[in-house]
């Protein structure tokens, strides 16, 4: 986390080939660890892609909630949608 902050701070206002600095896995301490894939190349490209990994032993979610692929899809959309809203 603090790392993250630290490099966000240190290309804050450069260009959008700076924020390539950014790229990889950056742990949080807290149980989970943020990747981002790939950054924007600039204001017309497609946007810039990241996800989340955090533990079953952090996150809890009780089993039957990914028992099966449709239940696992179901689990998957809820967070997606909840993250985005």
């Amino acid at each position: 986390g603090d790392e993250l902050r630290a490099t966000l701070r240190r290309i804050d206002g450069a260009g959008y080939k700076a924020y390539n600095d950014i790229v990889g896995g950056w742990n949080f301490g807290q149980g989970f660890t943020l990747f981002v894939d790939r950054i924007q190349a600039d204001p017309f490209a497609p946007p810039s892609r990241c996800h989340l990994r955090v533990p079953q032993s952090v996150a809890q979610f009780p089993p039957e909630l990914f028992s099966s692929d449709a239940r696992r899809v179901a689990l998957a959309d809820f967070l997606t949608r909840s993250f985005c809203a």
